[in-house]
């Protein structure tokens, strides 16, 4: 090999190396879940690098690839977002199944950019919450669709 190959290849390979690692899911921001003392560190389940463009995004993953937390019911959960993710109107989106076992939805107030980087969600006596997921958020001047989303699941307890 010559002198010159040897130079470049290594060159070739930290150019090749960091673009992949600019591409990679983990450079997004992650948002914290917490609850009885447990917190899951929830990543990124669909992003949209230009808000205009939130329809025609990426999907979610499926279910299966998404975190979960085990939560009897009636359980608060805290959500943190870092500063990169209040920086953006968010709000967080929330299915239960109430105390008669009926499925619902609700969500938190939507939050300006900037005001706040935390928030207790407080689900009723008995509520059984089954999904959680932070919405990054923008407008179309008519309503507020997600360009990027982070979900948790959340199962009843075992036993």
């Amino acid at each position: 090999m010559s002198r010159l190959r040897r130079a470049v290849l290594p060159a070739i390979l930290l150019v090749t190396a960091v673009l992949l690692g600019a591409c990679s899911a983990a450079s997004h921001p992650a948002v914290t879940m917490s609850a009885d003392g447990t917190a899951v560190t929830v990543p990124a389940a669909a992003w949209c690098d230009n808000p205009r463009e939130a329809s025609s995004c990426a999907a979610e993953p499926d279910d299966a690839s998404l975190p979960r937390l085990a939560l009897a019911p009636g359980t608060q959960l805290e959500i943190s977002v870092p500063e990169s993710v209040s920086a953006a109107p968010w709000a967080v989106v929330f299915s239960y199944r109430d105390s008669g076992g009926s499925a619902e939805g609700a969500r938190s107030p939507i939050f300006s950019p900037g005001t706040t980087q935390s928030w207790v969600l407080k689900p009723s006596a008995g509520a059984q919450l089954t999904r959680v997921e932070v919405q990054n958020l923008t407008t179309n001047g008519v309503d507020y669709p997600a360009f990027r989303t982070w979900v948790l699941l959340v199962d009843a307890p075992i036993g």
